[in-house]
């Protein structure tokens, strides 16, 4: 009898184990959504954006976008990413349209601009902004301005 329950304290054990194990594997792969505060003057200033709340629930969800972006573009899984829901408008196109701005954090180089001394790197920003329509998953557009 003593060894039936011990068997079954052995067997409980190891279950709960891996469980636990299960979980801490979840958690390590769970994409980290960082906060993303954009400048919403810069944005309208220099790239005729302007960004409002919105008060519905996009189609998509930020796991879903998150998929959807990390699959097409050349982000690195280690660096952060930010995922911010948005009313769009601007650039005589969008009027009020849900968007995700899915921001990568990284180096990224500006091609084309030349450095400001000869054997200077050309300048780089340290994020790169990917633009998503929130019910489609349609990427829209991108931008770096910081």
């Amino acid at each position: 009898m003593s060894m039936s329950r011990n068997a079954r304290r052995a067997g409980s054990l190891t279950l709960l184990v891996l469980l636990l194990s299960c979980l801490l594997l979840y958690l390590m792969y769970l994409p980290r959504f960082h906060l993303v505060h954009q400048d919403l003057a810069k944005l309208q200033t220099n790239l005729d954006i302007t960004l409002e709340q919105p008060a519905d629930t996009p189609a998509l969800s930020k796991r879903e976008i998150y998929k959807i972006a990390t699959g097409r573009t050349f982000a690195d899984p280690k660096h952060k990413v930010g995922i911010e829901y948005w009313l769009l408008s601007g650039q005589d196109r969008y009027q009020k349209r849900p968007v995700y701005i899915v921001t990568l954090y990284g180096h990224f180089p500006v091609k084309g601009v030349p450095s400001s001394k000869p054997g200077d790197a050309p300048p780089d920003h340290t994020e790169s902004n990917l633009v998503y329509d929130a019910n489609t998953g349609q990427q829209l557009f991108g931008f770096r301005y910081r």
